[in-house]
């Protein structure tokens, strides 16, 4: 029984296909899972699974473990599939190198021969990896998996985990900026091998460290049944090629690639299986394809191609690898969970809403573009710095306006106002009569205008001020254009009924206007009225008093049904 496919959701949820058809879906901790085959399905709890269901659920779980900041251990297979170390401490935190010099002139920091960049911790429980591409990082540590605090027993397991760059933990954020920076210099000096001591170092020593917290396997494994477990839907059937409706999914695995979006960019990265030498990023929102290679000989290299011109195929090894596959099914992926993300900021449940970014820092957006991310108590986490934030603010906003479709949902000409377009993705182009161009990005919150002037001016929807104008007429278009066709229907009908009402309450008008020419209503003497009524044969009083009340009371029922 092989994997066909791996979905994590961002809510930490896992969907997992096999050869046989079975489906295993994981709940968002790991403690409990939904095993569907031959159209049964059955839910149990993570530590008393089946030991029919245990081998692919070791094998879900060791991919959850591995890409998630807090794994989940499942307690059944610790004797046969790991080494347990037994101490007599609980160990919290692990200590780091602070700086570059310091690892150097400790022998802590390695290039190995492939390129990867090795750094260990002082006492060496802890490794860090920095991949060739330096696109992504593995870490190595001890894992708490069982504690007795009575007898003073602690049980710990190796674990590896690797994070994208783009999507690092905040526990090991600072290692990830050291490895980096250590990479910068090494290859700056162009130093291989081991021996490495000699390089940057400086005659002050530091004795500083930093201290990186453990994940705490053991902090949710009682949630039982509590933890959400999707059983309806997407996640209960067969396919290989849909995305659930919802949250946007983080990561797709595939026999022959891995995808991973990451939301803070609305990019995607695609990891060939065939080489580990080699990467696919998307770049200016899917716009652009960037390959990264290792070579031992000339090192790091990028290729950057335009996403509807990647190469058919490549040699890579001896062996054709179908390049434009894998970047087409990475800008659909990325494509999607862009729109699925852009959707879920339009959703009415409050202002915001929190997405668990499993594979980095948890991020708080909102609609209006502002962002929050939780600080813990790490000594490693500081505040965010306000200029900091008020540039994220601003690249959220500018990322709002980037092209996710260009199919065109409406267009129209209105006369004295000029031609609008509306797109799929939700973005508004108009061009008034006066040459001003507005843009309204996806989420409708802000506005690019261009006035006549030639200056660019980035307003609010909520404070257009100076182009109250152009933001309302354009408002007004997307209003009606984002409307059902019931709704349309509705409208017109509405309005059709408004103007009947009008136009019989304009005649009635009409025939109760004071006009000076009317015989009937105003005559000018008691002679001439009298002849105008034996003309006509009506007695003026049983008119003045009967069908003028009639018409009065016509009327105003007319005025109140409007």
């Amino acid at each position: 029984m092989d994997v066909t496919r791996i979905i994590i959701e961002m809510s930490g949820a896992l969907k997992a296909n096999f050869s046989d058809g079975t489906i295993l879906v994981l709940s968002s901790k790991g403690c409990n899972f939904l095993v569907k085959r031959e159209c049964h399905q059955q839910r149990h709890l993570t530590d008393f699974a089946l030991s029919r269901h245990a081998p692919a659920l070791n094998m879900v779980l060791d991919f959850r473990n591995m890409h998630l900041d807090v794994p989940y251990i499942n307690s059944k297979t610790l004797t046969t599939s790991r080494e347990i170390l037994t101490l007599g401490y609980h160990m919290r935190n692990i200590w780091w190198p602070s700086s570059v010099e310091m690892a150097l002139s400790r022998g802590l920091l390695h290039m190995h021969a492939d390129g990867k960049l090795a750094l260990t911790t002082e006492d060496g429980t802890g490794k860090a990896v920095l991949h060739q591409l330096r696109r992504r990082m593995a870490v190595s540590y001890p894992l708490l998996v069982h504690e007795d605090a009575v007898i003073g027993a602690y049980q710990y397991v190796w674990h590896t985990q690797v994070f994208s760059i783009m999507a690092c933990p905040p526990r090991w954020k600072a290692i990830l900026e050291l490895l980096i920076e250590a990479a910068g210099i090494l290859e700056t000096t162009d130093t291989r091998g081991r021996d490495m001591a000699v390089v940057g170092t400086t005659n002050k020593e530091e004795t500083s460290s930093i201290s990186t917290e453990l994940p705490n396997a053991l902090k949710d494994r009682h949630a039982g049944f509590q933890d959400t477990c999707p059983c309806h839907g997407w996640w209960t059937e067969q396919t290989l090629s849909l995305f659930p409706d919802g949250l946007p999914v983080v990561m797709e695995w595939t026999p022959q690639a891995t995808y991973q979006f990451h939301a803070s960019t609305s990019e995607v990265e695609a990891w060939l299986h065939h080489n580990d030498d080699m990467c696919l990023v998307t770049s200016r929102h899917g716009r652009f394809i960037s390959n990264f290679r290792y070579h031992p000989n000339s090192g790091l290299t990028e290729q950057l191609y335009a996403a509807h011109c990647v190469p058919e195929s490549v040699w890579d090894k001896g062996k054709r690898l179908p390049l434009a596959t894998f970047a087409a099914h990475a800008s659909k992926l990325r494509q999607q969970m862009a729109t699925s993300l852009d959707s879920l900021l339009k959703t009415p449940e409050g202002t915001s809403f929190e997405m668990n970014c499993i594979l980095g820092t948890p991020l708080r957006l909102t609609a209006d573009f502002t962002c929050e991310r939780e600080i813990n108590d790490s000594p490693l986490l500081q505040p965010i710095n306000p200029v900091s934030q008020l540039h994220m603010m601003k690249q959220l906003v500018e990322e709002s306006f980037a092209v996710h479709s260009d199919t065109i949902l409406d267009k129209a000409e209105i006369p004295g106002w000029g031609s609008f377009c509306a797109f799929e993705d939700g973005r508004l182009r108009a061009f008034f009569e006066d040459r001003t161009i507005l843009h309204m990005n996806r989420t409708h919150t802000h506005c690019k205008v261009v006035t006549l002037e030639g200056h660019a001016i980035l307003v609010s929807v909520s404070q257009p001020a100076g182009v109250e104008g152009y933001v309302d007429a354009s408002l007004a278009y997307i209003s009606r254009v984002w409307k059902s066709p019931q709704q349309r229907l509705q409208e017109r009908q509405q309005s059709s009924r408004i103007e009947v009402e009008l136009l019989a309450l304009e005649r009635t008008n009409c025939l109760l206007s004071w006009d000076q020419r009317s015989p009937l209503l105003h005559l000018g003497s008691a002679d001439k009225q009298r002849q105008t009524v034996e003309e006509r044969g009506v007695c003026s009083e049983d008119f003045c008093s009967t069908d003028v009340e009639a018409m009065l009371e016509k009327n105003r029922l007319l005025v109140n049904k409007l």
